[in-house]
């Protein structure tokens, strides 16, 4: 093992023993679609394990020794567990597609960021390495599922018979069924899923928007929450709860789900616009509530910087600089920081991190900060 090996397993000494460590599962276990899935449970348990991990993964980017395929194709899936998929790109982009399980961790990226035709090409060659593994082959029907195409879908799911019965397949089975028009059968086999596995997520986001288009608003409401509930993060289910919440008139929860999208994704637009929509709803309604506000906006702009864990270089080039709260840190722009002695990249996505668990980020002006902190 390296010396960043070794660096990322000390680092995790605090998460609790009877869990194992993300930098580990990174590390040790055996590359796969079961071990990707395990690494990302581990990466999602806590906001903390989660900063940690990236950290980690940091130090293995910088790692001259490390730099061997293994390597390689692990910290690309780790980038892509982490939301990072350009960067992901980019890196398993470098790992022999010959490699077990390249091509599969490849055509997920690559069909994220779009580039569909790229990734049905990258992941028909994932399926003639292992046609048999159950989740080259979910992948591979996601990315059909995704042309409309009924009669594709159709036979895509006959060649994938080994996976009949599971909760995918009725997952699959269900959108099969929509595109053609059979809305109950849909219904039907997205139950059957959730019979198998009650933390399907696609299979409870599918169900719940197929019942909020029937107006079974009580049916769907309690399937957004369970998918909403899941970590990481189901972006699409949180916003359509968050829609629904505006429409029965709860606007609180409704700007409570598009500011968890936006601490996710600070930039996403829609999130934005809908929460500024829902936030203005309430204050219509709800006039006391604007001194409510304004507390929790100080109350977050006076957090002290101590209250985070940072490494001692960072902590002591804020002190150095004077940046005793997340308010005087949101003033400062990344340049003004990477001007100061001893304050480098590392220290700069340790800051960034921490700001974007609040909504907020570097540089932002007064006004920014008047609709950007009240988010958590």
């Amino acid at each position: 093992m390296n010396k960043v090996g070794r660096d990322m397993i000390e680092g995790s000494a605090s998460v609790e023993e009877s869990s194992r460590s993300p930098q580990d599962i990174l590390l040790f276990d055996p590359i796969s679609p079961a071990w990707a899935k395990d690494l990302k449970s581990a990466v999602y348990s806590a906001p903390k394990v989660k900063v940690r991990f990236a950290q980690a993964l940091e130090a293995l980017a910088r790692d001259r020794e490390g730099r061997d395929e293994d390597t390689l194709l692990r910290h690309g899936v780790g980038l892509f567990i982490l939301g990072r998929n350009d960067e992901a790109l980019e890196v398993l982009g470098r790992v022999d597609p010959e490699r077990p399980y390249a091509r599969f961790f490849l055509g997920r990226a690559l069909f994220k960021a779009g580039r569909v035709e790229e990734a049905k090409k990258t992941l028909e060659g994932a399926l003639a390495l292992t046609p048999e593994d159950h989740d080259v082959r979910v992948a591979y029907l996601e990315l059909t599922a995704s042309f409309k195409d009924p009669d594709l879908l159709e036979h895509e799911l006959e060649m994938g018979r080994h996976i009949e019965g599971t909760s995918d397949w009725y997952y699959f089975l269900g959108l099969l069924q929509e595109m053609r028009g059979d809305h109950q059968g849909a219904i039907d086999s997205w139950d059957q899923a959730l019979q198998l596995d009650p933390q399907h997520p696609k299979a409870l986001f599918a169900l719940a928007r197929e019942l909020d288009r029937r107006g079974e608003e009580e049916a769907a409401l309690e399937l957004y929450e369970r998918a909403a509930s899941l970590r990481p993060v189901y972006m699409e289910a949180l916003m359509n709860l968050g829609v629904l919440y505006e429409d029965l008139g709860r606007y609180d929860e409704a700007a409570r789900c598009f500011s968890m999208v936006l601490r996710e994704d600070p930039t996403h637009w829609r999130a934005r616009l809908y929460f500024r929509d829902a936030d203005a709803s309430r204050t219509m309604y709800y006039d006391e509530d604007q001194e409510k506000k304004e507390d929790r906006r100080n109350q977050i702009l006076q957090i002290p910087i101590s209250d985070f864990e940072l490494s001692v270089r960072s902590r002591n080039c804020l002190a150095k600089m004077e940046i005793r709260t997340l308010g005087d840190l949101v003033k400062k722009t990344e340049q003004e920081l990477l001007s100061y002695k001893n304050f480098g990249d590392t220290s700069l996505m340790e800051i960034k991190e921490i700001l974007r668990q609040k909504g907020l980020r570097l540089g932002l002006g007064r006004e920014e900060i008047s609709s950007l902190e009240t988010l958590d």
